[in-house]
């Protein structure tokens, strides 16, 4: 107990001296472990970003409000909701087998304003066009008294006032750009509609990016239906200070009235009966692009473990002198083997902090960039610790586990020898080549057998989706096997390329020996090439047998060399499908531009 302090304080210190002597291999190390580091959590970042929290859901759909209202079905229709729903998570209505619903509908709907107390606004969606120099835009719109100080979050008006009657209307930054007007000029509607509209004011929506052209206008604006009258395509909002409890909810879910109440939402209140709430969409997203920067970043990342274990094998071969040293004077072996791996922690450790924190910045830049204005796709900047803290963490595992092989081997010397000066390299081991062999063959047999499996699976009539799963692992683990099978086999194909060049000029003969004696520090730069190439080569196999099924699989609209064109279009005058006046001269206009070709 007594030596053990000193002596890991002994390896620490050599370890630290070790890596600031050789400054130029440690950065060198330090930074091949910071790249892929800082795009794993840069692309954390990100991903974290892209995910509100219930906090921001709430403010992007309710604004200041205290809940927001769906008629959802008809009272009596047992109609059930998530507690979130419908600002996060889903509501239903329970039906049988067959999809029809338990319980037989009446078909009437209730007024949320006839059994809420408080102050009810009514918001409907509908469809504008409007006619401009170029043309017919066709803009979507919201009717209701939205601009308002309760709807800050969701609805904010930036110049002006709201729509106070029905020949007014506030529009967004972008319909002033994309139309070349300024707030007070008139826009002409002609759906569903025509009227000429005074913009009175500018306004942003939470749920939209900047690029999208909307309007504001008073229920009932237009000829549009109110949002009682289109109630089940409209949202109801309940102002005023008194929360909405989840009793009240499920009340108001006997009504056939969906609720999604900030208090239910963000509060501590249990709610019995409430069905299971599935996860926000984007937290699905979001999971499959951490999974894919996790792979490829941990592929690169596996690439430079190798390359960084020939660095610290070049640097553990310049220790060896010092390290006879040490064990001559009563070093353990283990204090040996901590000199050299101590440094593949400190570094890593070092790459953990500079990836990390460069990976938030760039992040950070990122969502600057990226972010369209549209707060359900970038509510904010987000950091996810823990996925930043298993992000430094591998980095420093990584360090460890490069530097880990070459202590090791430094730690086995001829203390008489390394003092002497010889560094004649360690004689191959017997039977390393067999268990090599063995493995690459149990690799390749079990990527036969998933390709096997998976292609009778393929032909036979049915089978369970079980068996597709265990063949298509079948195929990675093989493949991962052989890889690793080639990667114990590669010091002995180097010897046999070395033998086999023993008639060559010089110094092809002087280098193919070199790389076949110090196979400890050129083994892991031919890995980490031959793992890139392995990798591609894969991807590459599985894209193309991707397109392969997708062309096989193909079904065209119309013969192979033709062309074809319909004789229906939509008309934003009227919003509805009209046909083509004269089809004959459409298919005159048609041939002639593909040269006389007949049409029919």
């Amino acid at each position: 107990m007594t030596t053990t302090r000193p002596a890991r304080g002994l390896a620490g210190r050599i370890a630290r001296r070790n890596a600031r002597r050789a400054r130029g291999r440690s950065i060198l190390i330090v930074l091949m472990m910071t790249v892929p580091i800082m795009a794993i959590s840069a692309v954390a970042t990100v991903v974290a970003s892209t995910v509100p929290t219930e906090s921001e859901l709430v403010e992007m759909t309710l604004g200041q409000t205290q809940a927001v209202v769906r008629v959802a079905a008809s009272p009596g229709d047992g109609l059930e909701q998530s507690a979130g729903a419908p600002v996060i998570g889903y509501y239903d209505v329970p039906r049988n087998e067959v999809g029809v619903p338990l319980v037989e509908s009446s078909g009437e709907v209730v007024d949320p304003a006839s059994v809420i107390d408080g102050p009810i606004v009514g918001v409907a969606g509908l469809g504008v066009t409007v006619e401009t120099p170029n043309g017919f835009r066709s803009l979507s719109a919201s009717a209701g008294d939205v601009l308002q100080p309760a709807f800050e979050g969701r609805w904010d008006l930036l110049e002006g006032r709201a729509p106070r009657v029905d020949r007014e209307v506030s529009v967004t930054a972008a319909v002033l750009e994309s139309l070349e007007l300024q707030l007070g000029d008139e826009l002409r509607a002609i759906s569903p509609e025509t009227a000429t509209l005074t913009i009175v004011g500018v306004h942003t929506v939470s749920q939209q990016p900047d690029s999208m052209l909307s309007l504001v206008v008073s229920e009932g604006a237009l000829g549009s239906p109110t949002a009682l009258e289109a109630a089940q395509s409209s949202e109801f909002f309940v102002l005023g200070d008194e929360p909405i409890t989840w009793d009240e909810v499920l009340a108001l879910n006997e009504q056939g009235l969906a609720v999604g109440s900030r208090a239910v939402i963000l509060g501590d209140e249990p709610t019995p009966g409430a069905i299971p709430a599935q996860p926000f969409s984007e937290f699905g997203a979001a999971l499959s692009y951490i999974s894919i920067a996790a792979m490829v970043g941990g592929f690169f990342l596996l690439q430079v473990v190798l390359l960084s274990a020939a660095a610290f094998m070049v640097g553990a071969r310049q220790q060896q002198r010092s390290m006879a040293i040490m064990a001559s004077v009563g070093a353990e072996t283990r204090t040996l083997r901590a000199s050299v791996s101590g440094a593949g922690l400190a570094l890593g450790g070092v790459a953990a902090v500079l990836g990390v924190g460069l990976g938030i910045a760039v992040g950070w830049v990122a969502v600057q960039v990226l972010d369209d204005g549209n707060a359900r796709t970038w509510p904010g900047f987000h950091l996810e610790p823990i996925s930043l803290v298993v992000v430094a963490v591998v980095a420093v595992l990584a360090g460890w586990v490069a530097a880990i092989i070459p202590a090791r081997i430094a730690s086995r010397i001829d203390i008489v020898t390394a003092l002497r000066g010889a560094r004649r390299p360690a004689p191959p081991r017997r039977g390393r080549g067999v268990l090599a062999a063995s493995i690459l063959i149990a690799g390749v047999a079990l990527g036969l057998a998933g390709g096997i499996l998976l292609v009778s699976l393929r032909a036979a009539e049915t089978y369970e989706p079980f068996w597709d799963i265990v063949a298509v692992v079948l195929i990675i683990v093989g493949a991962i096997t052989a890889q690793l099978g080639m990667l114990m086999a590669l010091p002995a194909m180097l010897r046999l390329l070395a033998h086999a060049a023993r008639t060559a000029h010089t110094p092809v003969r002087l280098a193919l020996r070199d790389i076949a004696r110090n196979s400890g520090r050129t083994v892991p730069v031919a890995a980490a090439l031959m793992t890139t190439v392995f990798l591609s080569s894969f991807l590459m196999v599985i894209f193309g047998a991707t397109q392969a099924e997708t062309d096989r699989y193909y079904q065209p609209s119309a013969p192979h060399d033709s062309v074809q064109i319909s004789t229906r279009f939509y008309d934003p005058a009227v919003e509805r499908i009209a046909q083509v006046a004269d089809r004959e001269q459409l298919a005159q206009e048609l041939s002639d531009a593909l040269g006389g070709t007949k049409v029919r």
